[in-house]
């Protein structure tokens, strides 16, 4: 749907973009806030609502993106940008890179901390991406963080749509250690046939 880079929709974006955060350039200012680590993650805990206290703690990771004076820019108004210019792949590189690494330094420093499990949503670039899942096994390896702290969530319609796609990236995934979770699942028309 994008035009070319003089078109409408670019000339749209930029200027959305612009009110929205102030950004004269918006591709540039999200290529540096990557290269300097400038995005800040948070998480939310998902609770039994029953008073049952087995198993490990979930949250859904988010994702934000710090500015000046300890404002934070919402997502809704980076991801268009990220959208736009091919950058939704190198987002959720950082944000798995990242929480790896908070998740190796926390069980350093709190060895009896107990484990936990994150939800990270990812955009169809990445089941769409052959490197993406060797990347992340391979950032597990040097981190020596375990696999099945990570669940990696998909679209449902996404995983519909490239049916192949999703059965090999859920199978890669697999082998790496990791849990992948369907995003929306009954929003859609997709059939249990196609699921399994």
């Amino acid at each position: 749907m994008a035009l070319d880079e003089g078109g409408t929709q670019t000339l749209y974006l930029r200027s959305v973009s612009e009110q929205l955060t102030g950004w004269d350039n918006p591709e540039q200012r999200l290529r540096q806030a990557l290269e300097n680590d400038e995005f800040r993650l948070f998480c939310q805990q998902y609770r039994d609502l029953r008073a049952f206290d087995g198993d490990c703690p979930y949250f859904e990771i988010l994702i934000r993106l710090q500015e000046e004076e300890s404002n934070l820019t919402p997502p809704g108004a980076f991801i268009p940008v990220a959208e736009e210019f091919n950058m939704t792949t190198d987002l959720d590189r950082w944000v798995v890179r990242n929480v790896i690494a908070w998740h190796g330094r926390k069980r350093q420093r709190t060895p009896h901390w107990r484990s936990a499990m994150y939800s990270l949503n990812l955009f169809s670039s990445s089941m769409l991406d052959r490197n993406f899942t060797a990347d992340v096994g391979r950032l597990l390896d040097e981190s020596g963080v375990l696999p099945e702290v990570l669940c990696f969530e998909i679209s449902e319609d996404e995983a519909a749509r490239h049916i192949d796609i999703a059965a090999r990236f859920v199978s890669e995934l697999h082998r790496v250690g990791c849990h992948v979770a369907l995003g929306g699942f009954g929003s859609g028309r997709v059939s249990f046939d196609i699921l399994k």
